[in-house]
């Protein structure tokens, strides 16, 4: 338990909505949690937890799904480059997740090798 320490001490592991974070505040009494792999491919995690741990409803963001996904993209671009386009095979798992036509997207995202091919992989897929 976190009453041992003298600091805040944040939970951590499978925090994925407001079910998952208000069993580890009970769990384990910590002063807050932190989110990980929820977030890729929905940033908007966070304010749906907040929402469901006041009691509030939430509506997600319009479908900008490949809109984020692209600029995810740029993002890395600036940090490592062509290999952007790598880490965006892995990406695509994420954004594709749960939806329609997921798995398709994902095998053809292997054969994207520039953003103009990731543009018309965005624009097939998140339309």
């Amino acid at each position: 338990m976190v009453t041992a320490a003298r600091m805040p001490v944040f939970g951590n592991g499978d925090v994925r909505d407001g079910r998952t974070a208000a069993a580890m505040f009970a769990k384990t009494g910590c002063a807050g949690v932190m989110i990980g792999r929820a977030a890729l491919g929905a940033p908007w995690v966070f304010a749906k937890i907040a929402a469901d741990l006041r009691g509030e409803a939430y509506e997600p963001p319009p479908p900008l799904i490949g809109e984020i996904f692209l600029h995810h993209y740029d993002l890395l671009t600036e940090i490592v480059g062509k290999a952007a386009i790598l880490h965006c095979r892995k990406l695509g798992c994420f954004y594709s997740k749960g939806r329609a036509g997921g798995k398709e997207l994902r095998v053809r995202l292997h054969q994207c090798r520039s953003r103009e091919d990731l543009l018309v992989m965005v624009a097939r897929y998140f339309r």
